[in-house]
């Protein structure tokens, strides 16, 4: 292996891996010579799954973690992020409904990544978890320029 500790890449449900059709949306990480299928829900619950067994994942899990973040599509890791600071901030889907005007069950989608979202909410969204102006726009940038490549 290269100086890389790692060979990340994201998949779509229905891809063939190999012969291995994927049934939901999966990392593919390549560590030590091994490879393993980190499926994109356990990503976002942070759950490491098939990885923790791979050569050297104590000692880079961090830096693995980071790889798997930048390879996740934008709408995936912009929920990611907002669902990171939304637990961080100790508030449920419930009360950020409460303070966005936002369904709780919209919330839960986006989340999930079973809806996008608008820069309207999204601001709404930001705001309400106390993300600074800079940060906000940085994020509403990453959702105009994501739309323009779909």
């Amino acid at each position: 292996m290269t100086d890389q500790i790692a060979d990340v890449s994201f998949y779509k449900a229905g891809y063939d891996l190999a012969g291995h059709v994927l049934d939901q949306d999966a990392f593919h990480v390549v560590m030590g010579g091994e490879d393993r299928i980190l499926t994109f829900e356990d990503f976002e619950n942070g759950l490491e799954g098939a990885l923790a067994d791979l050569p050297e994942w104590a000692e880079h899990a961090d830096q693995v973690w980071g790889m798997l973040e930048e390879e996740a599509p934008g709408a995936a890791r912009l929920a990611c992020l907002l669902q990171d600071r939304r637990k961080n901030a100790r508030l449920t889907q419930a009360e950020l409904s409460e303070r966005t005007g936002i369904s709780q069950g919209a919330l839960s989608r986006f989340e999930n990544g079973e809806i996008s979202i608008t820069p309207k909410s999204l601001d709404r969204i930001m705001v309400a978890l106390s993300v600074g102006q800079r940060a906000r726009m940085r994020f509403i940038l990453d959702w105009f320029e994501e739309q323009l490549q779909d």
